[in-house]
């Protein structure tokens, strides 16, 4: 609203400013706070590089629900390849489950280095302060991601997760999500039901 009248433009002209300076990575959204520069103003571009914690914009209906578990366990051999690791590492393993119309309609599987957690000071009870902590970190510390697209089919703790029988078909995004020297800091699996989501990928 002042900004509005700063400006002297309507507030739907400003709301998509906000828009594209969020999709060109030069400001960046935090729920409930407001929009914030980029730390040092660096710009990240948008496309594939674009990071997002948030599947409810891909949707073809209304995400309901969340659901969130973080357990804490020593990374496997995969997920060390994976985070670019040698040696085993704990990590905080957050599971997310979406739901709309009254099922599990995606789950997102975030590998975080327990040290991130450390550095950021985050209060492991509240699972508030491990959200706002995941959502700082992909806003404040990510500048690119390394994404393969499948499709699969799921296997037990997917299947449980998703609420799903073994074998169903769904989509599977994983990423390397890199900082700006390169470094993977985390590794993402999300799953989708194609049925409740459409992905336009710019490239």
């Amino acid at each position: 609203y002042e900004l509005s009248e700063l400006l002297g433009v309507s507030r739907g002209t400003i709301r998509q400013a906000l828009v594209l300076l969020r999709e060109s990575g030069l400001i960046y959204q935090h729920q409930g706070k407001g929009n914030f520069l980029r730390p040092g103003g660096e710009h990240v571009g948008a496309g594939l590089e674009k990071v997002s914690n948030n599947p409810k914009q891909f949707a073809s209906i209304p995400i309901e629900e969340r659901r969130v578990q973080v357990e804490y366990y020593p990374a496997t051999t995969t997920v060390q390849r994976h985070l670019e690791r040698r040696e085993s590492t704990l990590l905080a393993q957050f599971h997310i489950q979406y739901r709309a119309e009254g099922t599990a309609v995606a789950y997102r599987l975030y590998f975080v280095p327990y040290e991130n957690l450390d550095t950021y000071q985050v209060d492991l009870e509240s699972e508030e302060a491990l959200m706002d902590f995941l959502d700082r970190f992909l806003q404040e510390e990510i500048s690119s991601s390394d994404m393969t697209v499948s499709c699969v089919e799921a296997r037990e703790q997917v299947a449980a997760h998703m609420e799903r029988k073994l074998g169903t078909p769904l989509l599977c995004f994983t990423e390397q999500m890199r900082r700006r020297d390169g470094t993977v800091a985390l590794y993402v699996k999300s799953y989708y039901d194609p049925n409740y989501f459409q992905f336009l990928i710019h490239r």
